[in-house]
């Protein structure tokens, strides 16, 4: 006799489907688990066996063989430790009435018999819940069930539940749990706390609205890295489509506590970190910091002082949104549209720049320091600032009133309008040059002025395009239906300089 029921496991950061078969047969007493299974599936035997005994199943006089199919896929982590025992009891003849075949559940099980919760839950509903009839899970996994109304949720956390369940379906009642609350803009600054940088700001409010690539360049100390940490709160919360692909990301990496409600996540590495810990690697595969920053902000502070590798990498995320991972068993690609927010001094000392502070380097180490960043990965920034310091009146005084939530009303409109030409999540940033050409609306003044800066400046076609992308958003910030050569004025000014 054999009983089959779902289970699930991770290739990666991608869940995958795991039938379990369980056959018992008269013989002497063993408990055998094939296909691929990793060291903590196998283990999971002795967990599996004492939890049974301890909920008043005994496998006396039985010898069970467990496959998990497909059997040429490893299977790893405590994920099918519950739907192992569901079909062992199922053939117990302890579930006569329920048909597991189309039952999803996952947990590991203690020796008590109780049902511990396993990280990824929401990766593995997001991606098998259009497979199955029944998801059968731990309580602390309560919240998943907001997010698929329509899916029958078993909450359990003992066997003897699951048994109860499995014995009279329909007189079962879950267990409470209560629903955790989110947090919203926990961390950020608001914008009307920054003292000044009135450009920057303008600045950071045109990024926001196209989701374009930013530099801010400077000495030490003129707030590069607070603007940075009060840019989350003027970006538009999320989508349902965006908060899923995120939430599955974090979910799959055990990190679903970092997030924040529906505010965009904000990464921010350190600048010692490794390429693996950037683009993600690792025996058991760990998302990189450019896929935890999918749909939010990777801010990489002391941007020169990454490694050469890590900056290149970034060719690929700022193009195309994505980050390709070659491994042993194949090529894995990964979501990484993310909005790079770059700092950097002006010199390895930090001095240059500073009217008050004199630079000890020479033009030889402030070229050396320039030239870790290549002119492909300068292209792909799209805006760039070199923020002056601030005189102390003007810190000591406050004179900005715009607060984050007045200028994150005037992104979100700008947004809207970049929806209606482009189609849902879709910004100015992603628009190729036939799109803008096509639906941008640009003035024909302004591409006589684009023509002359591309002969007197030189500027690549890439440089260009972005010049065009930046200006429509500023249009869009002001609701004006073309681009106007005021415009392409100001786009231009957001130009990288040649100081940096």
């Amino acid at each position: 006799m054999i009983a089959t029921t779902i289970g699930a496991s991770f290739d990666g950061l991608l869940p995958m489907p795991v039938r379990v078969e369980v056959c018992a047969s008269k013989g002497l007493p063993t408990f055998d688990i094939v296909g691929m299974g990793q060291v903590e599936v196998k283990e999971g035997k002795q967990r599996i066996c004492a939890a049974l005994a301890a909920s008043g199943i005994v496998l006396k006089n039985k010898k069970i063989t467990v496959n998990l199919a497909p059997a040429d896929v490893r299977k790893s982590g405590v994920y099918l430790d519950v739907p192992i025992a569901l079909t062992v009891m199922k053939l117990m003849g302890v579930a006569a009435d329920v048909d597991v075949e189309n039952i999803l559940s996952f947990g590991e099980l203690s020796l008590d018999g109780s049902i511990r919760p396993v990280k990824g839950a929401f990766a593995i509903v997001e991606q098998l819940h259009q497979e199955i009839s029944v998801l059968i899970a731990p309580s602390a996994h309560a919240d998943v069930q907001s997010y698929f109304p329509d899916l029958t949720v078993i909450y359990v956390d003992h066997l003897h539940q699951l048994l109860a369940y499995l014995q009279n379906p329909k007189a079962y009642a879950s267990p409470s749990m209560p629903k955790k609350a989110e947090s919203n803009f926990a961390n950020s600054i608001d914008f009307s706390s920054v003292r000044g940088h009135h450009q920057a700001k303008r600045m950071l409010t045109v990024a926001a609205a196209g989701k374009h690539h930013v530099m801010l360049a400077g000495p030490p100390g003129v707030g590069k890295t607070m603007l940075a940490k009060a840019f989350p709160s003027i970006m538009p919360n999320m989508d349902q489509q965006a908060l899923r692909e995120v939430k599955t990301i974090y979910s799959a990496s055990g990190l679903e506590e970092h997030l924040l409600g529906l505010q965009p996540p904000l990464r921010s590495p350190h600048h010692h970190a490794t390429l693996p810990g950037m683009i993600g690697g690792g025996t058991l595969f760990r998302a990189g910091d450019f896929t935890l920053a999918h749909q939010g902000i990777l801010f990489m502070d002391e941007f020169p002082e990454f490694r050469r590798d890590i900056i290149e990498a970034l060719r690929e995320p700022l193009e195309e949104g994505v980050v390709q991972v070659r491994r042993a068993k194949g090529l894995y690609q990964y979501p990484a549209r993310f909005m790079l927010l770059a700092a950097m001094n002006l010199c390895p000392c930090g001095n240059l720049g500073d009217p008050t502070a004199e630079c000890a380097c020479s033009q030889t180490d402030i070229m050396r320091y320039r030239k870790k960043l290549s002119r492909p990965i300068m292209d792909r920034i799209d805006v760039s600032l070199i923020l002056p310091k601030m005189p102390w009146s003007k810190v000591w005084t406050p004179s900005e009133t715009q607060t984050s939530s007045y200028i994150q009303n005037i992104v979100v409109k700008a947004r809207e309008q970049q929806q209606r030409r482009w189609g849902k999540n879709k910004t100015n940033a992603m628009a190729s040059i036939d799109q803008l050409k096509e639906k941008a609306m640009i003035h024909p003044q302004s591409l006589t002025y684009i023509q002359e800066i591309v002969d007197t400046k030189h500027y690549s076609v890439r440089s260009m395009v972005k010049v065009l992308r930046v200006a429509r958003t500023i249009a869009d910030l002001q609701l004006h239906p073309t681009v106007e050569k005021r415009h392409i004025v100001e786009a231009l000014q957001y130009r990288m300089k040649e100081e940096l």
